[in-house]
């Protein structure tokens, strides 16, 4: 118990974060390690060495591995874990384009054609043709044909082989036959075996393990990974496929190619496309995860990654049929989970269930991706948070950058890392979610219920465009989707833990036995008394077999809703006939007999389903984790009861301190949950002598803290330009255009490759300066009112451009300073050159595709007045009042900004200090000695110990840099472009509110 305490209060390395740290510019090893030492004082554990978008030193050159090796030592010198990342870019298996470069390890289609009796079919490549009378998607009269056959009236469908399309995203190659063992051998020798070659003595030691980022075996008929014309009509292919499942099912696929694709006699669902989905999924994992988990297993390296696409029952089946079943394959499997507000709880608890099953303690989330530059740190643990619940204890946060110069800083931003202004407050999110992590990695689950996964239902009726670019717009896959999203609410609603049961993991892994007297269903190394059978409309027979002895000898099988109605895809009544409990959906808690552990009731009594809960045996100790999963809205006179008794211990994972909350038999604990809190408790037999809960007394008053403050501001002020007029050689000029907007035009003129997060990579087309192609002048225009005493000019690569004020040819100056990034050089600006009114600075270049055209930043004491797209230099504001600071002389401001408050009185009170929000990524309360972080609903803390009477208190808002970086103004299109900055600052007043 003692040392799971000081595990709890001071989480170890393995227990953080590790960021994707994306390796994307001129790697220098003196910034690499600088950047480890601000991972460690962010509070990560380590970090993922990741190839992205921009990347120039040689993806696995010499160089590479001598940065990695230099990391790796660095990192252990801090602690921490240096993991590596197989790709560059992603998905995982080309080796940046040096296995695809040869055809026969390039991923392949099968493509249907369709054409009618007057239509001259395209035979190239074709390896069968069918005419058939066609209906829409349904078909009867088959007959196959061969090359000197007539048509007649019939139509006609064909079938042939095609290469996927060339990408840039792939420097000019294409993905992977995954279904090949051969191209995944040639993968491992030209990655895996490097590393090994170069860092294979810090395997298992300073690099813990390898990232495989979302492979895939293709797209089944649904158009997405490809730039193949008509997608719908597509699925994979690679060249053992027919010999392959002629020995899989003893019939050749050729025969039956129409009903793969189609609908015969109008039947949706066919044993033809169950089976080719199996065989795929049976490819895929043996010929593709099976030998990188080996050779990682045989070079003492873990293997971690997820998939490509988990969100959704359809997006698994069109990328890789059943998500769990590649866990298996994983020592640390793995899940994505991009943007915000993506609340697709099941894919964690599908990876919970596998790992729980196949007995594998770490699970990993990429997660962050795709959240912007405005994402505060209550975003962090609120995305965080019901991942951590579920089991995710490896956080890979999506994204860190080396740089952000030219694309880079478009790569999903925010970058969690120096860039952002926040970055040294990040430990306490870190400190936080590693707690929890520590709580819910002890013991075993309480979970007894077993819920049938239906992915495989999808599979038997596949057809063209049955799902899009991963949107299903089939009405029975939209239905099973609902159901699926459905039971995994009700059960966590009611407080029922349960695992997803994988019907290949029951035909391998399951099996009826018994426990303490009583039938249980065994999946691996997990148990279970129940089994719930939801939205389902095909099942295997294995697992129709496993079901009715289950409950023969007694299980409990409760089928919610309608039975399955195909066996192996087999039109069937069978499912219906087990010594089951057939039910409707809405007694479905009632027929599973169960009694949860924990009740979670409001005032009423009726219980609170957005409270979720996970609970964990760990000896005589109970833990309980709560959480509300609603961002939104909070539950006052809230009940907790667990029919249990005992010491209720509170585990705060924001503090790592440890106090006594109740005690009783059963435990009743009376409470609010504000959105997105948690709750941390520890149940024992004993009082191990801790402090009981700190509580506050009578409120005796409560004092606004005012409406006009003095500031200071942490970084100087910042002015925007980025709207340009460029000019071509001699050419007329064009005005007005977004920076970015001129990039794309220029590049188009002169037909060169635009940029973009798939363009080509930086190493792979050479860094060496390319072909001139013409004279470039760009005209930025800003007013003054005032002329700042000192102004500096932030700017991406200086030495390719001339730069004029005014007409002034040698008005600025650079200086060995940056700004927020390396790329940005901070030039001084000889201010005697600069005029009241509007002022012109001018950049002039050759022009070549390799140069890249951004943005440009003022930054000095000076506010900014808005007016339209043009930006105006005004005074900085003497005092700030309660409000958006965009409108006070800071619309593009982006760093930490410090209001100046007069203590309340405070004798022998307690002081809370509370808001109702902010406009920041969170607020820090100083007396200049100590200090109070707020990050998290309610956004209150207690001040008592800082505050004396008639001190003052700093309040700092650190801002996100999103009226910096982010996209501030809309196009024409939509009512003319001008800059629209989202509000930043002490946008809600402050309350001091004080107890006896």
């Amino acid at each position: 118990m003692e040392e799971m305490e000081k595990l709890f209060a001071f989480p170890s390395s393995e227990y953080r974060g590790k960021p994707f740290w994306s390796w994307n510019g001129k790697l220098e090893k003196e910034e690499l390690l600088r950047q480890i030492e601000v991972f460690h004082e962010m509070g990560m554990g380590g970090y993922f060495c990741h190839s992205r978008i921009g990347l120039e030193t040689e993806y696995l050159g010499e160089e590479w591995f001598d940065l990695i090796n230099a990391c790796a030592d660095k990192g252990e010198s801090l602690g921490m874990e240096t993991w590596l990342y197989d790709e560059d870019r992603w998905p995982s298996g080309i080796a940046g384009g040096r296995v695809t470069a040869n055809p026969q390890n390039r991923m392949k289609f099968l493509r249907m054609s369709i054409y009618n009796a007057w239509e001259r079919p395209d035979r190239e490549n074709i390896i069968a043709a069918f005419t058939v009378d066609l209906d829409g998607l349904s078909f009867t009269g088959k007959q196959r044909v061969f090359q000197n056959d007539g048509t007649k009236d019939k139509t006609v469908l064909t079938f042939s082989i095609e290469e996927m399309a060339l990408e840039d995203s792939c420097n000019g190659f294409t993905y992977l036959d995954t279904l090949k063992k051969e191209a995944t051998e040639c993968f491992l020798q030209e990655t895996h075996e490097k590393y090994k070659l170069h860092c294979g003595d810090k395997f298992g030691k300073e690099i813990q393990g390898i990232f495989t980022d979302e492979p895939h075996r293709g797209a089944v008929m649904a158009g997405f990974g490809n730039s193949n014309r008509d997608g719908e009509y597509l699925v994979p292919y690679t060249e053992k496929l027919f010999d392959e499942f002629i020995a899989a099912y003893g019939y050749d696929l050729r025969d039956f190619l129409p009903e793969l694709y189609l609908w015969e006699n109008g039947q949706k669902v066919h044993p033809v496309k169950w089976q080719y989905m199996e065989l795929v999924q049976r490819l895929f994992l043996e010929n593709f995860l099976s030998p990188i988990h080996k050779w990682c297993r045989n070079n003492k390296i873990r293997f971690t990654g997820h998939m490509l696409h988990e969100d959704s029952l359809t997006a698994q089946t069109s990328m890789i049929g059943s998500i769990m079943r590649a866990y298996e394959y994983m020592d640390v499997p793995g899940v994505d989970v991009l943007m915000e507000h993506n609340y697709c709880f099941w894919i964690v608890k599908q990876l919970q269930s596998a790992a729980r099953q196949l007995g594998k303690k770490w699970m990993l989330s990429e997660l962050y991706g795709a959240t912007g530059w405005q994402f505060s740190f209550e975003g962090h643990k609120a995305v965080g948070d019901w991942q951590a619940l579920f089991g995710i204890n490896l956080r890979c946060h999506h994204l860190s950058w080396y740089s952000m110069r030219g694309e880079g800083k478009r790569d999903y931003p925010a970058s969690i890392a120096h860039q952002s202004a926040w970055y040294p407050y990040y430990s306490c999110i870190e400190d936080y979610f590693a707690r929890i992590h520590v709580l819910l990695s002890q013991g075993k689950p309480l979970c007894n219920l077993l819920v049938l996964n239906p992915v495989e239902s999808l599979w038997c009726q596949i057809y063209p465009k049955w799902s899009w670019q991963l949107q299903v717009f089939d009405p029975d896959v939209q239905e099973m989707e609902q159901i699926y999203t459905e039971t995994f609410r009700m059960l966590c609603g009611e407080k029922l833990d349960f695992d997803y049961g994988d019907e290949d993991f029951l035909s391998r892994m399951g099996s009826v036995e018994e426990k303490n007297g009583v039938p249980v269903l065994k999946v691996g190394q997990s148990v279970y008394t129940s089994v719930l059978v939801t939205g389902m409309r095909n099942m295997r027979r294995s697992t129709l077999n496993l079901l009715a002895e289950f409950a023969k000898r007694g299980g409990n099988v409760v089928f919610g809703g309608t039975p399955p109605s195909y066996i192996d895809a087999l039109q069937s009544e069978e499912a219906n006939t087990l010594p089951a409990v057939y039910t409707s959906w809405e007694k479905i808690s009632e027929a599973l007999s169960a009694k949860p552990m924990v009740s979670i009731t409001d005032s009423e009594g009726k219980t609170i389903p957005e409270i979720y809960v996970q609970l964990r045996q760990d000896g005589d100790r109970t833990i309980a984790v709560l959480m509300n999963v609603n961002r939104l809205q909070a539950f006052h006179d809230v009940t907790v009861m667990f029919n249990i008794g005992g010491y209720c211990e509170h585990w705060d994972a924001k503090t790592g301190k440890r106090t006594l909350l109740t005690q009783g038999n059963p435990i009743r604990i009376h409470m609010d949950f504000e959105p997105t809190s948690e709750l941390c408790l520890m149940i024992v037999p004993q009082d191990n002598g801790l402090m009981p809960e700190p509580t506050f007394g009578e409120k005796i008053r409560e004092v606004t803290g005012g409406t006009k403050f003095s500031y200071k501001l942490h970084e100087p002020n910042v002015c925007l330009l980025n709207f340009v007029d460029y000019t071509i050689d001699q050419q007329e000029t064009v005005c007005g255009k977004d920076i970015l907007e001129a990039d794309k035009e220029i590049r188009t003129y002169f037909h060169l490759p635009l940029r973009g997060g798939q363009m080509l990579q930086p190493w792979f087309a050479g860094t060496k300066n390319k072909p001139e192609v013409c004279d470039l002048r760009l005209n930025f225009h800003f007013y003054a009112e005032k002329i700042p005493d000192i102004l500096y000019l932030a700017m991406e690569t200086p030495a390719d451009f001339q730069i004029e004020v005014n007409g002034t040819s040698d008005a600025v100056e650079e200086t060995e300073k940056y700004w927020v990034d390396r790329c940005f050089k901070l030039l001084q600006m000889d201010c005697s050159v600069l005029r009241a009114g509007e002022n012109v600075l001018t950049l002039t270049c050759r022009f070549r595709s390799n140069l890249n055209l951004e943005a440009l930043y003022l930054l000095g004491d000076f506010g900014v007045v808005l007016n339209g797209k043009d930006s105006v230099l005004v005074e900085l504001p003497e005092t700030l009042s309660l409000g958006d600071i965009s409108k006070q002389g800071f619309p593009f401001y982006g760093a930490g900004i410090s209001y100046f408050l007069d203590s309340p009185s405070n004798g022998s009170e307690k002081t809370l200090l509370q808001t109702e929000g902010f406009d920041a990524a969170l607020l820090v309360a100083s007396d200049g000695r100590q200090s109070k972080t707020i990050w998290s609903k309610p956004y209150q803390t207690d001040v008592t110990d800082i505050i004396s009477k008639g001190s003052v208190l700093e309040l700092q808002y650190i801002l996100t840099r999103i009226n910096t970086f982010g996209n501030l103004y809309r196009p024409d299109s939509q009512g003319g472009s001008q800059y629209y900055p989202l509000p930043q600052g002490m946008t809600s007043e402050i309350k001091w509110i004080q107890y006896r």
